[in-house]
């Protein structure tokens, strides 16, 4: 029986990201998601469906998020009987996005710089 030599294999860089205030973990890809589709849809509750998530884990999710930084992300405003409330951004949850996806950009670039390489296993 002759043993054949194990092919090459090409390895592909992948990380994760999440930003930190303190030593805490504020906000990662699924807060950057939460944050993104509340500023699009200006509502909790569509950026929840959207997300095919359930509207308390959103809202848990953003609570979190603040507690973690001690400011508010997100300001609310209730509807009156025929609905109209809305959702939205306050400076710092926008400035905190804006950050978290120009850190992800570079990221990406960079895995897809480094993947471009011969990344072999030998």
């Amino acid at each position: 029986m002759s043993k054949k030599r194990p092919r090459d294999v090409k390895v592909i860089p992948r990380f994760h990201l999440w930003l930190e205030y303190k030593g805490k973990p504020v906000i990662g890809k699924g807060g950057a998601a939460v944050l993104e589709k509340i500023d699009r849809y200006r509502s909790i509750s569509k950026a929840a469906v959207s997300l095919n998530l359930s509207y308390s884990y959103v809202w848990k999710r953003l609570r979190k998020m603040e507690l973690a930084l001690g400011n508010p992300l997100v300001k609310t405003q209730r509807g009156g009987m025929g609905g109209g409330g809305q959702a939205i951004l306050t400076p710092l949850g926008r400035r905190l996005l804006w950050k978290y996806q120009q850190v992800d950009l570079k990221f990406d670039k960079l895995a897809t710089k480094e993947s471009s390489r011969n990344l072999l296993v030998k």
